[in-house]
């Protein structure tokens, strides 16, 4: 039985990507075909020019289009809250059409946007709590159990997961990142983990789920280990 549901939910899962995408790439691809149609007249080198720039102009309509849609289909989908669930339970389903329905812009655009700080405010809209002058260059899993305090570094490729899957079980919990800490580029911070005010870690580590980090401390390490006292 559990086969069949979950050949169901991901048969669920491709219709309803090709639906969000296709309704997101709509405007480019509207943008695309007019381009065309006015551009009939002009030389090979002037018409291929103009198509390109509308084929990226649409690409970042497609983006941003995309992420509205998320937000707007996020409010109307409960968030779990913190606890162990069986795979199959009413919870575990709705952390999954959750974390499905950011899949599409994680994957395709959302890395296009972090220096803009768009990011900051996609993921607060999402339910996570991101606190004033948070350079973000990460990804966020599960992000309505995130939080990250005023002045923190995210740096680029590292992914912050507020789940696991082990014996059976769903279990999610909270990752919170104190003020003005700094988490390296590449790092994987895993549930349930706490970041102290004003701690570094390194780049490509790993922090397994549920450490503490100390405040002002420097670890490094796959998976961390301290290193020294920030000066």
């Amino acid at each position: 039985m559990n086969s069949i549901l979950r050949v169901f939910l991901f048969l669920l899962l491709l219709a309803f990507g090709a639906l969000l995408m296709g309704t997101a790439l709509t405007p480019g691809l509207a943008l695309l075909l007019t381009v065309v149609s006015a551009t009939e007249g002009w030389t090979l080198w002037a018409r291929a020019f103009g198509i390109s720039i509308s084929v990226m102009i649409g690409y970042f309509l497609y983006g941003f289009t995309l992420m509205t849609l998320i937000v707007l289909l996020s409010k109307l989908i409960p968030k779990p809250d913190e606890g162990e669930y069986p795979y199959f339970s009413a919870p575990a389903i709705q952390w999954f059409l959750n974390d499905a329905l950011l899949f599409p812009a994680s994957k395709t655009f959302i890395d296009f946007v972090p220096l803009s700080g768009i990011n900051v405010i996609y993921y607060r809209l999402l339910g996570a709590k991101i606190g004033k002058n948070v350079q973000l260059n990460a990804q966020l899993i599960d992000c309505w159990l995130v939080e990250i305090e005023d002045d923190a570094v995210i740096g680029g490729g590292a992914v912050i997961v507020c789940h696991v899957a082990e014996g059976g079980l769903l279990k999610l919990k909270r990752v919170r990142i104190g003020k003005g800490a700094t988490v390296g580029m590449g790092t994987l911070v895993l549930p349930g983990v706490q970041i102290g005010e004003g701690a570094l870690i390194g780049a490509h580590s790993l922090v397994l789920s549920n450490k503490r980090i100390p405040s002002h401390t420097v670890w490094v390490g796959t998976p961390v280990r301290p290193v020294r006292r920030q000066r």
